[in-house]
């Protein structure tokens, strides 16, 4: 519910760009002038709160679940064989509950908060779109499309690095547990220098799949701005010949743009 309060905001938002250059601006309406100062400080209010106390519900949702998850894969554990438990060291299982684990709190509260959230917000930009200029609309999301694919490539790579990122902190987790049990056997045998350099191996491999997936996430930045601002060019020549011939008015046309900004965001 509070999702859905504050996802409404950004396309009011849009939507009264309109009034403020059609009848502020041009018509010198002074009596809309502080009824949509009003309007708009509520508007920021309203979100403000909304996105508070969503936030708030939210990460409460994500902690109980991955506290249920918790337990219900400690039972799991503690059920299986010996020769099972024996195999599997203490390092990965403290990764198994604090990493892996944490990680599916954060794709509950931030990945549903995106996909419900964003999503609203994103059909009511859209939408006011559509009602300032349908002609418009479709040319400024022409270019979606375009960047759909190599987005999605991206991501592949990123979501595998991630993965394999779970894999290296087990081995990290298990390499200080065993340094930690094992540090008088190690040193009795003189193996310091062996560690150090299994230690360097694990460290290598997690800083290369960290920067694998940071040079992937990187590259959707000048994707979607390059493709971005070819729509925006677009739009202003087609939108601005349209103020100019008199088909649409100032205000429409930047409450068209104000909206397609926030969409693309």
């Amino acid at each position: 519910m509070f999702m859905v309060v504050g996802a409404s905001i950004p396309a009011a938002q849009a939507y009264m760009i309109q009034p403020i250059f059609d009848d502020i601006f041009i018509a010198k309406n002074s009596d809309l002038l502080y009824i949509i100062a009003g309007i708009l400080i509520a508007m920021g209010v309203i979100s403000g709160v909304a996105t508070m106390v969503q936030g708030v519900m939210m990460e409460g949702v994500g902690h109980k679940i991955v506290g249920d998850l918790q337990v219900r894969l400690f039972a799991h554990i503690i059920k299986q064989d010996i020769d099972v438990l024996s195999n599997t060291h203490t390092g990965r299982l403290q990764s198994l509950f604090l990493f892996d684990l944490g990680l599916i709190k954060e794709a509950v509260s931030r990945a549903v908060t995106g996909v419900v959230k964003d999503g609203l917000s994103a059909i009511g930009l859209i939408g006011v779109m559509f009602y300032q200029d349908w002609r418009l609309a479709i040319g400024g999301l022409i270019a979606i499309p375009l960047i759909a694919y190599p987005i999605q490539r991206l991501s592949k790579k990123i979501r595998k690095a991630a993965t394999r990122m779970q894999d290296v902190t087990g081995r990290f987790a298990t390499a200080i547990n065993e340094m930690s049990t094992g540090v008088r056997h190690i040193k009795s045998y003189g193996m310091e220098d062996r560690e150090i350099a299994n230690f360097r191996s694990i460290v290598d491999d997690r800083v290369n799949l960290v920067l694998k997936a940071v040079y992937a996430r990187a590259l959707t930045t000048p994707l979607t701005e390059t493709v971005g601002a070819i729509a925006f060019a677009v739009v202003i020549i087609y939108g601005g010949s349209r103020v100019i011939e008199g088909s649409s008015t100032p205000g429409q046309f930047f409450s068209f743009l104000t909206a397609l900004m926030m969409a693309y965001r």
